[in-house]
């Protein structure tokens, strides 16, 4: 039962996020310039210019995406698949956990890209240090979730 919330309780935040996203887009948009720093490399510099539109891109692929991973959290749920039937199944909701979580950081991770890109010149270093510890937790999840279900699936 817990599982089941924890998974309801990241997918609340999810939908705050992308609520957040979608409100601060649309008050944004109008007060940037036409050109904006929309990626940037390793060391934090934006290295590629271009259009506000492409904060509507960011929006739209953090909405599709979460939704893929939370439309897969719950497909095989407990049950063998075709492609690798586990030995033993996973515990009801662990994979709803693991694919909401995942879709929330995606999410955070598309929401702070697009306030690097809006606000760059303000808060550029510290947005971009912000990125980097939201996809270092996204990897540390997914190294912590797989070593879980391969414990659970050999013990």
């Amino acid at each position: 039962m817990v599982p089941k919330r924890l998974a309801m309780l990241l997918k609340l935040f999810l939908f705050i996020t992308w609520l957040l996203h979608i409100a601060w887009t649309f008050r944004v948009i109008p007060s940037l310039p036409s050109r904006i720093q929309v990626h940037f490399g390793l060391s934090g510099e934006p290295d590629r210019w271009g259009g506000p539109a492409t904060l509507w891109a960011m929006l739209v692929i953090s909405v599709l995406l979460g939704n893929l991973l939370l439309l897969l959290s719950g497909l095989g749920e407990g049950k063998p698949t075709r492609f690798a039937p586990p030995p033993k199944p996973l515990p009801e909701g662990f994979l709803a956990v693991f694919m909401s979580f995942c879709a929330l950081m995606v999410g955070l991770l598309l929401f702070t890209g697009s306030l690097s890109m809006a606000y760059w010149s303000l808060a550029g270093p510290a947005l971009h240090a912000l990125a980097i510890i939201e996809l270092l937790v996204l990897l540390a999840g997914v190294v912590v979730f797989s070593i879980k279900a391969a414990r659970k699936q050999a013990g």
